[in-house]
């Protein structure tokens, strides 16, 4: 089970590169763990859901933090089928 669980690569070690071909000895070989804090991801998003509503405070992802994140989803899905770097426009 990996929930509440997370990895990274640093910058100074050898990235990952996965070779379809092959099989992976270690999937992990090469990510440190991450210390984090289990928690219920839909209970975290609930609570700050209601927080913003009792308190006014802003919510979020509002609507500029989600229109960002698609137009990154879009960009990746361009620069895969094009084989070339995307470049995001600011609104």
């Amino acid at each position: 089970v990996t929930a509440n669980r997370c990895w990274v690569q640093r910058g100074d070690g050898p990235l990952f590169h996965y070779d379809p071909a092959a099989e992976q000895d270690d999937p992990l070989h090469g990510w440190e763990p991450v210390k984090t804090t289990p928690a219920d991801p839909f209970e975290v998003q609930l609570r700050a859901f209601v927080r913003s509503i009792v308190t006014g405070d802003a919510y979020s992802p509002d609507w500029s933090e989600a229109l960002r994140t698609h137009r990154w989803v879009e960009a990746a899905y361009e620069s895969n089928a094009s084989g070339h770097e995307t470049h995001i426009e600011n609104p």
